[in-house]
């Protein structure tokens, strides 16, 4: 099974974006983790796929 690995600048953005969202809602930061987390595993099973 292929797997996915973000870049370190990748990962700075997201805490960031992170920590926006939390000030707001804890809820909303984990809609977009597990929007976020199927958008990273459909790229890996269907690299070539538009999104």
């Amino acid at each position: 099974m292929s797997t996915y690995k973000l870049t370190d600048e990748a990962l700075q953005d997201l805490d960031e974006i992170f920590n926006y969202l939390s000030g707001y809602s804890l809820d909303a930061v984990d809609r977009f983790l597990d929007a976020l987390e199927k958008k990273y595993q459909n790229l890996v099973n269907f690299p070539r796929q538009k999104l």
